[in-house]
């Protein structure tokens, strides 16, 4: 039998690990989370028009283009509102991605080399999908912090 600390110690190194995050990838942060800017990488992949994925009543704010995975890259858990929080996404290749974040406040979506979105983020659950073209894989790098980026 497993003591019972070993499980609560690597919940907590899987969500401050750095890395290339699987599919269905979940993290959890706090209002002034260590380390800042918490950072994960990988790469786009998938056939799924992120414009087709089901999305709740509220309208989208922004052009939701790309491919990515039918599941998101990242589910991000706020357990308690961010008075501020800022996601950006980066590519190497200088290549435009899309981000899709479906959460509590709605569905968001952003594009670019650097794609942002920044601003007072609400308690609760958010789907983070990054994608690009289709068929094309590419390399990219998350960052979530409590200050401009």
């Amino acid at each position: 039998m497993k003591p019972s600390w070993v499980t609560p110690i690597a919940l907590v190194l899987t969500v401050l690990s750095y890395g290339t995050p699987a599919q269905g990838e979940e993290l959890t942060l706090l209002p002034r989370f260590a380390p800042d800017p918490t950072v994960r990488s990988g790469k786009t992949r998938g056939e799924q028009p992120l414009g087709e994925l089901p999305t709740p009543s509220r309208p989208t704010d922004g052009k939701c283009s790309g491919f990515g995975a039918p599941k998101p890259n990242l589910t991000l858990t706020l357990p308690r509102e961010m008075p501020f929080l800022s996601l950006l996404v980066t590519t190497e290749a200088n290549k435009t991605l899309n981000v899709l974040v479906r959460g509590p406040q709605g569905t968001f979506c952003r594009e670019g080399t650097r794609a942002t979105l920044a601003g007072t983020w609400s308690a609760g659950k958010y789907e983070i999908w990054i994608g690009g073209l289709r068929g094309s894989t590419q390399t990219y790098r998350l960052s979530l912090s409590e200050l401009n980026q």
